[in-house]
């Protein structure tokens, strides 16, 4: 014979959900999850605990600032319209694995610029390669926080020629370096498919580039489980130098604009 008690939970199960936590909040309505229904969400997660993403991205931004090579200055001062219309080549993308506390980034920035600028009676001509790669291991604090530590590499490849009436300077030079970095990176979840993502990051120490720092912000729009659309603000500055005299080279850019690209997710 059952127990009061025994006759009790039986009445208290079988009047109840058997699994609320899976069940639409207070603002859903719709019936319970079919065991068909819970079996697929299973199945959707992966096997290894791991989600991966991959961003295709596309950075409108600008240069500002100075830059020295074999002792040619120069001011960068390039416009995103500017870079527009010199812009030879590009490529632009972004790879993360997470898992529920340690995740993994790949960031690539590939840039091949050429273009002339005059101001007053001296020409510039400029040639630029500049490829940025980053690489990031996360552990996450909280459901939304990660903190950071990774190493950006930097790789220049640049010529730089001055004329003027009767006279005129040409250099070129290569250059890269790594920059050990720190950071963090939150999410605000402003809706079920609609979040922001903030992150900085400070860098180099003196081991690569003297200094470095990078501050973004992005939008998140999840159109479906597998597709998202993203766009924010992006600051990059990098304050290098290498040398002295006519072998010095230096690069006190900062790199800012707007971004906005694809991100899939699997």
């Amino acid at each position: 014979m059952l127990s009061p008690l025994a006759l009790l939970l039986a009445h208290v199960c079988a009047s109840q959900p058997v699994c609320p936590s899976l069940q639409g909040g207070p603002h859903e309505s719709g019936p319970d999850l079919t065991q068909a229904e819970l079996a697929s969400a299973v199945e959707a997660e992966p096997s290894d605990g791991w989600r991966h993403s991959l961003a295709l991205y596309f950075l409108a931004a600008g240069l500002d600032g100075e830059s020295t090579i074999k002792g040619l200055d120069a001011d960068v001062d390039v416009s995103f319209s500017d870079i527009w219309d010199h812009l030879e080549a590009g490529a632009m993308l972004a790879y993360r694995a997470e898992s529920q506390r340690y995740a993994l980034t790949l960031d690539l920035i590939y840039m091949g610029l050429a273009g002339e600028k005059d101001k007053g009676p001296l020409s510039t001509d400029v040639e630029l390669d500049e490829l940025v790669v980053e690489v990031d291991g996360c552990l996450r604090v909280n459901p939304r926080t990660d903190v950071l530590v990774g190493a950006r590499y930097w790789g220049l490849d640049g010529e730089l020629e001055i004329s003027g009436p009767g006279s005129g300077q040409s250099a070129d030079g290569q250059e890269s370096w790594v920059d050990p970095l720190v950071g963090a990176r939150h999410t605000l979840p402003f809706s079920e498919n609609l979040s922001l993502t903030v992150r900085g990051d400070v860098g180099g120490f003196g081991l690569g580039s003297d200094f470095s720092w990078q501050a973004l912000a992005r939008l998140n729009w999840d159109i479906s489980s597998a597709v998202t659309l993203t766009a924010g603000y992006r600051v990059v500055d990098v304050d290098y130098s290498d040398g002295s005299g006519s072998d010095e080279f230096r690069y006190d850019v900062m790199t800012s604009g707007v971004l906005a690209g694809l991100i899939l997710n699997f």
